[in-house]
């Protein structure tokens, strides 16, 4: 738990940083700040109350922009190094799980998967904490615009469809 609070956190990213393109910029030194983590997020370290802690670049940005920080923050491009402010939204968890890339697996394409068993291709999706299996298709292609379309219709503006 912090020692600092929201609006302290806010204050402090006003007085030290400047925003330039989806980057963070010190004003003392004048130049970017910020080191790519494990999972592909730039991350910026504060001291605040004599408390150093590190934060996720487009986290702050959000803050600097909004005023607030929303539990979940989503890259609508999907590219976690894009911390532009138009590239970020306010989502929930399942919204933000939503807009993910394929995972890999035996298609390449995001909701396919090759059943041996019956040898066909299976189009599913996620949605409300459940797989929703959406058929059988002998060409992966014809899998995936099964998937779009149910991503389009079940997840919205963050369905990913690539």
């Amino acid at each position: 738990m912090s020692t600092y609070t929201t609006q302290e956190l806010f204050n402090h990213c006003i007085s030290s940083f400047s925003y330039k393109d989806g980057m963070l910029i010190s004003k003392h030194w004048n130049r970017p700040v910020g080191s790519l983590n494990d999972k592909g997020y730039i991350t910026i370290t504060t001291r605040i109350n004599n408390t150093t802690t590190k934060h996720l670049a487009h986290r702050l940005i959000f803050l600097m922009h909004h005023g607030r920080l929303p539990n979940v923050l989503d890259h609508i491009n999907g590219i976690r190094t894009d911390n532009r402010i138009d590239n970020l939204r306010e989502a929930t968890r399942a919204q933000n799980s939503y807009n993910t890339r394929a995972r890999g697996g035996s298609s390449s394409l995001k909701g396919v998967t090759w059943h041996s068993r019956n040898k066909k291709w299976a189009a599913q999706i996620g949605f409300q904490r459940k797989m929703i299996h959406l058929g059988y298709f002998d060409c992966q292609e014809d899998a995936h615009e099964a998937y779009k379309a149910a991503a389009l219709r079940l997840h919205g503006e963050f369905a990913r469809l690539d």
